[in-house]
């Protein structure tokens, strides 16, 4: 799959960054996840606790994302490691 994440949607993986997702492993709390939400796809970290599960981004400019009866939310993979292929970003990227 190839991903092209925005800053925002997790704010260590940079703009224009290839993503590796492994679709064979179960998502785990603290996971950093690729999940569609009512069909649009986001990258998120995972928060689960019981039965409350939640997307967290690391940005704080945006809301975190609790499910219930009222999204879907179908989770397409565990990221695994990502590559930041602009030279403004290697800094911030892991």
């Amino acid at each position: 799959m190839d991903c092209r994440p925005r800053v925002d949607s997790e704010h260590t993986i940079c703009n224009g960054a290839t993503l590796v997702v492994n679709r064979t492993i179960q998502a785990n709390h603290n996971d950093i996840v690729v999940a569609a939400i009512d069909g649009d796809i986001t990258v998120k970290r995972l928060f689960q606790r019981g039965k409350y599960l939640a997307l967290v981004a690391q940005n704080s400019d945006y809301s975190l994302i609790v499910f219930g009866d009222e999204h879907e939310l179908s989770v397409w993979g565990v990221v695994i490691a990502w590559k930041c292929t602009q030279s403004d970003c290697t800094n911030r990227c892991k």
